[in-house]
């Protein structure tokens, strides 16, 4: 039986992620940990989540496979002050840590930012500096114990239980064509995106045995084209500023890193893998309840 721990078990990626192992093999030990005690129910089995401040606690066990997701996210930049993001995002930094002392970890996967990118230049941001922060202390921790640790750099996800209030280009496509039959494309200019499906990531990690950091993405997007998939799946319309592609700004937020080799090849692909996260996302027996 696999020990396994994911941090941050409540949120999109842990969700997806408790989802993926369970659909895969049973034979699995989950240790969730949360901001705060809750509970997840999926499939008509409950699991435990404990707290953050109960993870610190945790203290002589052995953990197969490590899951850090746990993070603020960027967005958490405009409604926290400097001190208050920084102050927590160390917090579970150097909670971390300590935890990697106290306990055996066999091998472990951080998702970071390609927003690390960023740092040194104008475009440089709070959010960024501090995911550099934590690749680093994860390393040089990792480093010292012999963990195995894999850094995966994401600049666009796609993946199971994704938020339909977010407003990303993914959610707000799927919530107009399923409203109004048809997506409008708001920008002004093109926006290009490097987007990853999780579940690649997850099978390539759990199957690979070295330490290292790469760009994680499958396939790099005009939205344009990410509309005409969601579109293509809701049989919607599409609707698009004059000035989209003769803009002579294009906002490109991608990776040309070609480490991570589950790229996916083709249109119908693409939409397969899209039509299947909606369908897991929104089909009643995959539904994750989190509960106080």
């Amino acid at each position: 039986m696999k020990n396994t721990l994911i941090f941050g078990a409540t949120g999109w990626l842990g969700k997806s992620t408790l989802r993926y192992l369970v659909e895969k093999n049973n034979d699995v030990n989950f240790t969730l940990v949360s901001s705060t005690q809750k509970n997840i129910e999926y499939k008509n089995e409950k699991f435990q989540v404990i707290s953050f401040n109960e993870f610190l606690k945790l203290e002589g066990n052995n953990y197969d496979l490590f899951f850090n997701y746990a993070f603020l996210t960027g967005k958490k930049v405009n409604d926290y002050s400097s001190d208050r993001f920084n102050n927590e995002t160390n917090l579970l930094i150097e909670g971390t840590q300590k935890f990697l002392e106290k306990n055996s970890v066999g091998k472990i996967l951080m998702t970071s930012s390609g927003a690390i990118y960023n740092n040194g230049t104008n475009k440089e941001s709070i959010y960024g500096l501090q995911k550099h922060k934590q690749e680093k202390k994860l390393l040089d921790t990792c480093k010292s114990l012999s963990t195995k640790v894999s850094i995966a750099r994401i600049f666009a996800l796609i993946a199971d239980y994704y938020n339909y209030e977010y407003e990303y280009a993914f959610s707000s496509f799927i919530n107009q064509a399923k409203k109004n039959k048809k997506i409008v494309i708001k920008s002004d200019y093109q926006v290009i995106r490097s987007y990853l499906f999780l579940d690649s990531l997850l099978e390539y990690f759990i199957s690979s045995q070295t330490s290292e950091t790469f760009d994680a993405w499958n396939v790099t997007l005009d939205i344009y084209d990410l509309a005409h998939v969601v579109s293509n799946i809701f049989n919607s319309k599409i609707e698009i500023s004059d000035n989209y592609f003769s803009s002579e700004f294009v906002d490109n937020y991608s990776s040309e890193d070609t480490y991570f080799i589950n790229k996916i090849k083709n249109n119908y692909e693409i939409e397969n893998e899209v039509r299947k996260v909606i369908t897991t996302t929104e089909s009643k027996s995959n539904i994750i309840k989190v509960t106080s």
